[in-house]
């Protein structure tokens, strides 16, 4: 079975790296004989098209500082959402109510803010944070939870967020700063859909070969970039994962 890894936490870069490096792996062996030869071909497109847009988002000085705002409000959407969700377990009957009524009102948002693009998560961003702060029902919710400055945070991220965006766009004239994102997206899909296959045919296969020796190597990988992953949300020094797939 092939790990899992959070491949939304890898960084753009690191992200292009793992996936160039897992189509080594792979198209070492028979995609043939792995009966994996649509999934294949469509993940090495839609790398090709990615890697395109990679470049072409990266043509702009202002897209790093892009790159690590975007970051910053995704993680105070988790913190916040991580805060509230572990509220409703609170000893205190009001306090539970109060994180239910807000955990509530996250999920009528969708399970996935962080990865619309750019332009539509600016705007359920600022929409949560106004219902948030102008409406009662929520904003004594907040208070009561302690999460004002969380919300603030947030605002705060989202505003220098779209300053930035605007700023960017106004340099690059007519380029779509959404476009890499959606390529991300598509990217990641595939990848799904390559590993969801292989897991099931080595399933049906009962590991035979050349399997067990491509799942091996697939995991091999994926455990140099979950220590990368790990090493660098406890703050350690990350070495980059060499280019090579041993």
């Amino acid at each position: 079975m092939i790990k899992k890894i959070s491949i939304h936490r890898l960084r753009n870069a690191e992200l292009l790296q793992f996936n160039r490096q897992l189509l080594e792996i792979v198209s070492v062996h028979n995609p043939e004989e792995l009966k994996i030869s649509a999934q294949l071909q469509a993940h090495k497109n839609a790398l090709s098209v990615t890697e395109r847009a990679f470049k072409k988002e990266n043509s702009s000085p202002l897209t790093e500082v892009l790159i690590d705002l975007d970051e910053k409000r995704d993680k105070l959407l988790i913190g916040i959402s991580t805060c509230v969700d572990a509220f409703t377990n609170h000893f205190n009957e009001e306090t539970r109510m109060a994180a239910q009524l807000l955990k509530d009102n996250l999920a009528s948002f969708g399970t996935t803010i962080i990865r619309e693009n750019y332009m539509r998560e600016s705007a359920l961003i600022n929409k949560l944070v106004t219902d948030w702060r102008t409406k009662p029902e929520f904003s004594n919710c907040v208070a009561a939870l302690n999460l004002n400055l969380w919300l603030k945070s947030l605002y705060d991220a989202n505003e220098a967020f779209n300053t930035r965006y605007l700023e960017r766009n106004k340099a690059m004239g007519s380029v779509n700063a959404d476009v890499f994102k959606q390529k991300k997206q598509e990217l990641i899909a595939t990848y799904d859909k390559l590993i969801y296959r292989l897991n099931a045919l080595n399933e049906i296969e009962d590991g035979a070969e050349p399997f067990t020796t491509v799942v091996q190597q697939i995991n091999e990988l994926i455990d140099k970039y979950h220590l990368l992953i790990i090493g660098r949300r406890r703050g350690e020094a990350v070495q980059p994962v060499s280019t090579s797939t041993n």
